[in-house]
């Protein structure tokens, strides 16, 4: 059985938080910091082979898709994603306690990852993310319809196992 990404595991409940207020605001842009790996986070996923702090997964990188820019961001990705495909129930708040039989179309999903940004004030330093949710917008993804397209990554080159 394949397992998830554990670096988008830990971003499970930040990712529900973005994802809550895309879905108050259907059709519109909504940012969020993405705050910088700490030694913690560099300890205990370099244990596991994963260099957070380096560039975005090989296992997209080069293909068409959403350039993440950072394997850390590419794990906050990877959790909106799945938080939305499979757990969401249907608006702001409304978190099921069961997995989807049938995924949500992760189309009415659209983030886009912007540079890193200095800290200011109380905000760490990290990446902006912005989010749209658009739940009128068509499955256009190969994996909308059960394919593999090239948003998804390949198996052979993940650095988990």
């Amino acid at each position: 059985m394949l397992q998830r990404d554990p670096v988008s595991v830990s971003f499970d409940p930040g990712a529900r938080r973005f994802l809550d207020r895309a879905y108050s605001s259907p059709g519109q842009w909504r940012p969020t910091r993405l705050a910088d790996p700490e030694a913690r986070h560099l300890a205990e996923f370099g244990a596991q082979g994963i260099n957070v702090a380096g560039p975005d997964d090989v296992s997209v990188r080069g293909r068409p898709g959403l350039n993440a820019r950072s394997r850390w961001a590419r794990g906050f990705v990877r959790s909106v994603y799945h938080q939305h495909t499979l757990w969401s129930g249907g608006g702001a708040g409304a978190w099921r306690t069961t997995r989807r039989r049938v995924p949500r179309s992760a189309a009415e999903i659209e983030i886009r990852v912007g540079n890193r940004v200095p800290a200011l004030g109380v905000l760490p330093a990290g990446r902006m993310i912005h989010i749209r949710y658009d739940p009128g917008r068509p499955g256009q993804l190969a994996r909308d319809r059960g394919e593999v397209g090239p948003h998804q990554s390949d198996l052979r080159l993940r650095d988990w196992q």
